[in-house]
């Protein structure tokens, strides 16, 4: 299957995130003040819940033919938001059945009704995901699209929540896509708005958390994001929330907060200062006891556990071990996330990566460990195909298949993380090394030669190979 279909087939779930409404309750003081989104007449949103039925239960030529008639009954009567939304329908219909030129004239079509309405935070959902359809060999033409919709976000408009809404949820797509600018790009303007006019909400908290995670992945990445003004701001935000914390009463809030200082930490920690692991663990400890008491089954939950696994699964990084509770938290973590997305998500296959990544470091885990690899890998493949933490996931999977043997199957794994890896930004010389070090292992000599030839040439730093460098699951996740 061409690497585009599959991307498209992860969008899927991303334009479901930005199309319903906001994960989290927004401020009844800001959305009181703004106007209501824009909705298509009856009729016509009869059809639309019809055709998301079928799409919902995988019968998308059929969601197509539906949407099809929620077009043409939006058009007979005028019904200018009906006929973007109808569009919008279609395009996640076409793209599902693998028709990408027409999904991308269908999400065009609906960004040209947004404009007629002057609706600005559809008009962006619209151009990000006609952009998000493109294949990585065409960039010019979805980068223009992306700064289209950012410069968009940034004019006046009467709906600053929605727009800051859709910036997050869109920064957190660019991440999961390894676009780490656009990402940043994005999510800083969200950070901008929400300090604007939310600056004590949730929402606040949540980007910065995402702003957080991304960093992490930068420094990992070896990507250097633009210098300005933005990113002063957002580091002057981070730096605040220490102080801020000890302020705050129990709150859902106070648990955002604690999980991003965890999750800052233990990025120090990995990077600069062992000290840090400490701090990351109380942080993140005090976040999962608080989250217990006011929201033991929701998203905060899962972030909250998540952190804390992190921090055990990474504590012992200068000897290779991992806490026991890690292993215990990743899985309560699981728990919660299946009920909450049932069909699958990005986060279920990192947490599961990341219990892989525990139990590898237990020799009788190995077994369970490659289980529990190659489970997270199908579920990067569908949600988030070109990420670091798949290609991570690949890297951590050769080496327990090279512990064990099964050397034609590492090597395979090791050649599909090169092969996400250069559709990442930054720096790949480290995987390059990974395969010449295995192919050393096969008694390969001249393609290990070809291989750290390679690398050598791509970064003179890296030092003399003695095995296969882990990929850093966890690392892919946090801040610096």
């Amino acid at each position: 299957m061409p690497n585009h279909c599959v991307r498209t087939f992860a969008f899927r779930v991303v334009c479901l995130v930005l199309l319903s409404t906001p994960c989290l309750p927004l401020s009844p003081q800001v959305t009181a003040s703004e106007p209501l989104a824009p909705k298509p007449t009856l009729s016509v949103q009869r059809l639309l819940d019809e055709a998301a039925r079928f799409a919902d239960t995988d019968q998308f030529l059929d969601s197509l033919k539906t949407a099809d008639q929620a077009l043409d009954a939006a058009q007979k009567a005028s019904d200018l938001p009906g006929e973007a939304f109808s569009q919008q329908a279609r395009g996640m219909a076409l793209q599902e059945l693998k028709r990408t030129d027409d999904a991308i004239v269908a999400w065009q079509s609906a960004a040209d009704v947004w404009v007629k309405t002057g609706d600005i935070p559809e008009q962006i959902t619209a151009l990000v995901h006609t952009g998000l359809l493109y294949s990585p060999d065409r960039k010019r033409e979805p980068e223009h699209l992306f700064a289209q919709a950012l410069a968009l976000a940034k004019s006046q408009t009467r709906r600053p929540s929605a727009v800051a809404q859709i910036l997050q949820d869109s920064g957190k797509a660019f991440a999961d896509e390894g676009q780490e600018q656009i990402a940043f790009n994005y999510l800083s303007a969200a950070l901008m708005l929400w300090q604007k006019y939310m600056p004590e909400s949730l929402q606040r908290l949540e980007t910065l958390n995402a702003l957080a995670k991304l960093a992490g992945d930068c420094t990992i990445l070896g990507v250097t994001l633009e210098d300005g003004p933005d990113l002063e701001k957002v580091k002057r935000s981070l730096s605040s929330l220490q102080e801020t914390e000890k302020q705050l009463p129990d709150s859902l809030e106070h648990v955002e907060m604690l999980t991003v200082l965890a999750n800052r930490s233990l990025g120090r920690a990995r990077t600069s200062d062992v000290h840090n692991f400490a701090t990351a663990k109380d942080y993140a400890s005090r976040a999962v006891k608080l989250a217990t008491r006011l929201a033991p089954n929701s998203a905060l939950m899962v972030e909250a556990l998540h952190a804390l696994a992190d921090v055990e699964n990474t504590s012992g990084v200068f000897t290779s071990t991992a806490e026991p509770a890690a292993k215990e938290h990743y899985l309560a973590a699981l728990q919660i996330q299946q009920a909450l997305a049932q069909n699958g998500s990005s986060r279920r296959g990192q947490l599961l990566a990341s219990l892989a990544e525990a139990e590898s470091k237990q020799t009788a885990d190995s077994a369970r460990a490659k289980a529990h690899f190659e489970e997270a890998i199908e579920v990067g493949e569908r949600f988030a195909p070109i990420s670091l933490w798949l290609m991570a996931a690949h890297e951590n999977l050769a080496v327990v298949e090279d512990d064990l043997g099964d050397l034609s199957d590492a090597r395979s794994h090791l050649e599909q993380a090169f092969r996400i890896r250069q559709k990442l930004p930054g720096k790949f010389g480290p995987t390059l090394v990974n395969l010449g070090v295995h192919a050393v292992l096969e008694a390969d000599f001249k393609s290990a030669r070809d291989y750290f030839e390679r690398a050598l040439a791509i970064s003179a730093d890296i030092k003399h190979p003695t095995g296969l460098i882990r990929g850093n699951t966890v690392g892919a996740r946090k801040l610096c």
